[in-house]
């Protein structure tokens, strides 16, 4: 594993700012919130569940330590980007529509 390699890994545990993922050859990964979307996220565990096997792209490793700083976004297809015709109103509900929207996309592409 090096640095820009694509992998797929499973997630571990879910904080409210980041997740930890098993790799392969016994690594683990961590995700930040920053580097899962470029828009607001409240928690991760909105978006991600135990034992989800996703793809991550290798921002940095450490062979010593085994472990390696992953992003999600580096990767997204283009589709996840939410579409500028997409209302936001400041409200508690329209950013819980805009999630539900971006929730839709990512299980289309963990498909």
């Amino acid at each position: 594993m090096k640095n820009g390699d694509i992998v797929t890994g499973k997630v571990k545990s879910i904080n409210k700012n980041y997740f930890w993922v098993d790799l392969p050859n016994d690594y683990q990964g961590v995700v930040f919130i920053q580097e899962v979307s470029d828009y607001y996220i409240k928690n991760l565990s909105e978006m991600f569940v135990l034992g989800d096997e996703i793809k991550l792209k290798v921002l940095s490793v450490s062979h010593r330590n085994k472990k390696a700083s992953l992003s999600f976004k580096a990767i997204r297809p283009k589709y996840l980007k939410i579409p500028f015709t997409y209302k936001i109103n400041e409200t508690k509900n329209g950013f819980e529509n805009l999630f539900q929207h971006a929730k839709k996309e990512v299980e289309k592409w963990r498909k």
